[in-house]
């Protein structure tokens, strides 16, 4: 149980039971990841009780829930995104208020973009309906990849579809099926790589994932996992210092430029060097579109 602290400078939690410097290390226990509480990505996906517990639901709201948040959970994009599932069209899950919501029906689901909740709520506009979860999963992915192609930073998905209209919205994502499938295959190559945090398998993977020996590696998915002291290279027979490959000299690298160094394994990562001859590295790709972030014309 936690209460903000008094200080409304100060960001830590008072917990009753659990010190602050340990709630990294409960989540790792309970296998579950901490959450974007503050970062502009998937924050929550709300679920109803769903048809197994709710003699009113017509679909089984918590699997979908659970599919959703596992397929989008370490997604970036250009402003918070919730989602929302009910069960079915008495709505208990406030699908209608959510980024994207999903309703339950007798003959499938409904999708509704475009909600918000907040001091003026907005009400989310129908979007489609689909018969199968497949398809919950594909036009709702398509949906919030395009929002990460073509919305601008800071802005809300609701005021996205103000700018831009719900009909362009539709034309690029239900009615261009290659362009669907595209959107669905682009987010998930997006996210190829993140070890699924609920399952033991997956978190080993994590602690045996190769360290980056570079001046400083802070990708920003991984940055709350290398926290962790299952994480730290010091625990995990990291190799020396001595050992380290040799990548290039600091001056080989221009101010305000950046290399591209490939990997045998993995994607390849983007060393940077700054203004203030700071260098920092991170993975060469894009969140939001895949794309390599240092361009062929920047590291010849």
């Amino acid at each position: 149980m936690c209460r903000p602290s008094r200080s409304r400078a100060a960001s830590a939690l008072t917990c009753w039971g659990v010190k602050q410097e340990d709630l990294q290390n409960v989540w790792y226990d309970l296998g579950m990841p901490s959450g974007f509480a503050y970062a502009r990505s998937l924050r929550t996906v709300k679920t109803c009780v769903g048809s197994e517990w709710c003699r009113s639901d017509t679909q089984d709201s918590r699997q979908m829930g659970k599919d959703l948040e596992r397929a989008l959970w370490a997604m970036y994009s250009p402003h918070k995104v919730k989602l929302a599932v009910s069960g079915c069209p008495r709505n208990h899950a406030e699908s209608g208020i959510k980024d994207v919501g999903v309703i339950g029906v007798d003959s499938g689901w409904e999708i509704y973009v475009g909600g918000n909740g907040g001091p003026k709520a907005e009400v989310a506009q129908f979007f489609v309906k689909v018969k199968t979860a497949e398809e919950v999963m594909e036009c709702a992915g398509a949906f919030v990849q395009l929002y990460r192609e073509e919305g601008w930073y800071l802005e809300r998905n609701v005021r996205d579809i103000g700018r831009v209209g719900l009909d362009h919205v539709k034309r690029k994502v239900l009615e261009d099926a290659v362009g669907r499938k595209a959107l669905w295959a682009r987010l998930q190559f997006a996210l190829d790589g993140e070890p699924d945090p609920w399952f033991e398998s997956s978190r080993a993977a994590i602690d045996k994932r190769p360290f980056i020996p570079i001046v400083r590696f802070r990708p920003m998915r991984l940055r709350s996992r290398l926290r962790h002291p299952a994480h730290n290279p010091s625990e995990r027979g990291v190799p020396a210092i001595s050992e380290w490959k040799l990548i290039c000299r600091v001056d080989d690298i221009p101010l305000l430029d950046a290399r591209r160094v490939a990997r045998p394994a993995g994607a390849d990562v983007a060393v940077f060097r700054t203004s203030q001859d700071q260098v920092f590295a991170l993975l060469d790709r894009c969140p939001h579109r895949a794309y390599p972030v240092v361009t062929p014309t920047r590291y010849r």
